[in-house]
């Protein structure tokens, strides 16, 4: 089961990337760019979509993230200049 330990590093990144699909920003917004009300949507969905994570939630992250990767990030339309490094 996923706990708040779970959520760290690698996992952290991809659910907060998931979430911010989700409420229709840009996958790799940073929390602290958000309006405080889209800040109260954001934890909203962090938390159904948590709560709805199986047993063996290591494998649907992976499945959830690269799909969509695959159809947000990494698509006919790519444009690198819409997303922001965190780190080079």
């Amino acid at each position: 089961m996923f706990s708040k330990d779970d959520f760290i590093g690698d996992n952290k990144l991809k659910i907060c990337c998931m979430v911010m699909n989700l409420i229709g920003k840009q996958p790799l917004t940073r929390f602290s760019q958000l309006l405080n009300k889209e800040k109260r949507i954001f934890n909203e969905k962090l938390n159904e979509y948590i709560h709805q994570l199986p047993e063996e939630w290591e494998n649907k992250i992976a499945t959830d993230f690269e799909l969509m990767c695959n159809d947000e990030i990494f698509n006919e339309n790519f444009n690198p200049e819409k997303f922001m490094v965190f780190e080079a």
